[in-house]
């Protein structure tokens, strides 16, 4: 005796499997619920390690021929006035420039910055 399929008439046969797919997933989660499996969640160490690897001093890359006040000031050694300065000196030689002029200019602007930290 073969089996009338009542969705036929309601349905594609595409939309059928489409269905039987998501009922299928439906049926495991119930599945996996009722036999006590809990997805993995973060532990107090994860956590720690998080709270520990925002605490350590990484080095910091500031690109200073577009930082804005705010990036510049956070390398240590320059202040409000340092960081000014160098926005002034920025913009009085850096308008319109070709490129290998501009590099000079950039080792001219890293020699006022005297860090490490200069990106070209």
């Amino acid at each position: 005796m073969k089996l009338k399929n009542p969705l036929r008439n309601y349905l594609t046969p595409n939309e059928q499997r489409i269905m039987l797919f998501f009922l299928g997933f439906l049926l495991l989660g119930s599945v996996l619920d009722f036999a006590g499996w809990t997805p993995l969640q973060a532990t107090k160490a994860d956590a720690d390690s998080l709270n520990l690897a925002l605490k350590t001093d990484t080095p910091l890359r500031v690109d200073i021929r577009k930082a804005g006040l705010e990036e510049l000031m956070t390398l240590s050694g320059i202040g409000e006035k340092r960081a000014k300065d160098i926005i002034s000196f920025r913009e009085a030689n850096f308008r319109e420039s070709t490129a290998g002029s501009e590099r000079h200019r950039h080792e001219n602007l890293c020699q006022i910055v005297t860090r490490p930290t200069c990106v070209w």
